[in-house]
């Protein structure tokens, strides 16, 4: 059944999201750090400043939240595993509507 399985419609649905918003993310954070902005996520500015490109940092991130997510859903806790995902694909979309607001 569907919920015996990681890799639902559902779930890589919201994997494709959060990808695509990672994704936007990383450009315009590299388009503001360009322009002399600072990066405000102290993971990602510790990488940011040793040399990784921003856009590899943030999916660094997506692949981080995901591997979480399958944490949580082989320990057999699937609505936390959902929620999760579900919780990444909301905040990442409000920081990549506020970015593109800036700009």
């Amino acid at each position: 059944s569907a919920q015996d399985r990681f890799w639902t419609k559902e779930t890589k649905a919201e994997v494709a999201i959060l990808t695509g918003e990672t994704l936007v993310d990383g450009i315009y954070t590299r388009r503001a750090l360009m322009a002399g902005a600072r990066e405000l996520n102290p993971l990602t500015r510790m990488l940011v400043t040793h040399g990784t490109p921003v856009v590899v940092a943030c999916e660094i991130g997506a692949v981080g939240t995901i591997g979480i997510s399958y944490l949580f859903y082989r320990l057999h806790h699937p609505r936390i595993s959902r929620t999760i995902l579900r919780v990444a694909v909301i905040v990442e979309g409000g920081n990549m509507v506020r970015e593109v607001r800036l700009k």
